[in-house]
């Protein structure tokens, strides 16, 4: 959380200076990691009491994909643009996404005619956006599938979300985001995957009243630690855990798959109190194994038991 500062012209809604909250997801290609940070973004903005918002996804496909749909939409648009100023076709030869972004009513007709990445993307970028697509389902999380958000920073693939407000006016995005990951890679570090989202707190401030805002006392470690073993106790896992949270337990889900070994691992530096592990075998059983991470000791629970079972734990 801290101040920015924006260099091009401010305009309603837009101020030079403002304030931003950053969340960022770092090391992981799960798509079930996008769908995490989106339900969490959209449950947080539930909390504060705000209503009439929209969620918007896209993707962006890998890279590749990104660099041929871009010199197509600029070949269309400087074609079919011979209104636009010379400065609006300088922005489309630098970035031709950000006149995708534009709110200006004078270019909505064009970006309605505009072509769509569809044909662009590869098997993994649509299989990627099916599974978070699902997660979301699975989340009871609405959206729209807007094929034309593409969020104007050169750095985003796969994954992109914006979160607009029937209330804001012309300006009316509350936050949005999406992933980046080559983005480190090309600052110097390690080839490291990320998503993430920003939120304008001026923004937020237009739109929530400060009687909805109470501070959590609760402690930043985990109560429970999912760990799935398994495409369909990953998908199980996601749901669960999205129900223990709206229930206030503090719940982090094992990304990426591997071991049981390699995911108790990460279960052990969680610091959680609790281990729910779902297997392929739990699911046949129609039951999940509990793990007190304090004294090793486990118990088998019914899937349908799980909420209560955990919040009696937890309250002892």
């Amino acid at each position: 959380i801290g101040p920015m500062f924006r260099y091009e012209r401010p305009q309603s809604g837009r101020l030079r200076q403002f304030h931003q909250i950053d969340a960022e997801a770092i090391g992981s290609k799960d798509p079930a990691i996008d769908a995490e940070m989106i339900t969490m973004l959209m449950n947080f903005l539930k909390s504060l009491g705000l209503k009439d918002l929209h969620l918007q996804i896209n993707n962006l496909g890998d890279l590749e994909s990104r660099k041929s749909y871009s010199k197509e939409l600029e070949a269309f648009l400087l074609d079919k643009g011979n209104s636009l100023d010379s400065e609006i076709k300088n922005r489309i030869k630098k970035n031709p996404f950000r006149f995708l972004d534009s709110k200006d009513p004078k270019h909505q007709e064009l970006i309605k005619l505009a072509p769509t990445n569809e044909s662009f993307l590869d098997t993994d970028s649509l299989e990627h956006m099916e599974s978070v697509k699902s997660y979301l389902d699975s989340s009871n999380i609405p959206f729209s599938y807007n094929k034309r958000l593409v969020r104007g920073l050169d750095y985003y693939c796969l994954t992109v979300f914006e979160i607009t407000s029937e209330n804001l006016g012309a300006q009316n995005a509350v936050c949005g985001g999406g992933r980046y990951d080559k983005l480190i890679e090309e600052l110097g570090g390690p080839e490291t995957p990320a998503i993430g989202f920003a939120i304008g707190i001026e923004r937020l401030l237009q739109l929530v009243s400060e009687s909805t805002i109470e501070e959590s006392s609760h402690s930043k470690n985990p109560e429970i630690y999912i760990i799935s073993l398994g495409k369909e106790p990953m998908s199980l896992s996601f749901q669960i855990s999205n129900q223990l949270r709206e229930s206030g337990i503090r719940t982090e889900l094992s990304f990426d798959g591997g071991s049981m070994k390699s995911q108790m691992k990460k279960a052990n530096r969680s610091s959680a109190r609790f281990t729910l592990i779902i297997g392929e075998d739990e699911l046949l059983s129609n039951s999940a194994t509990l793990k007190n991470m304090s004294d090793s000791s486990q118990e088998e629970i019914n899937l349908k038991e799980i909420k209560d079972v955990i919040k009696e734990k937890i309250q002892n």
